[in-house]
């Protein structure tokens, strides 16, 4: 599971990475109109938090994005 550093609130339940990926996965993409991620936090370089974004809703996007 990543491991994520504190948002600026947290939420009791709230989905992790890896977590939300499962979720994501379990919905046919044709029936998901748009997706918003807010407070998401990662150590590290801005590059590895986008890899990880792209890595949960990149089987969303359609084929070529």
């Amino acid at each position: 599971m990543s491991r994520l550093a504190a948002a600026a609130y947290s939420v009791p339940g709230g989905l992790v990475p890896d977590r939300l990926r499962v979720f994501l996965a379990a919905i046919p993409p044709e029936r998901i109109a748009g997706v918003e991620l807010a407070e998401f936090e990662m150590p590290g370089t801005a590059q590895a938090a986008i890899a990880t974004i792209l890595d949960i809703v990149g089987p969303l996007l359609p084929a070529g994005r």
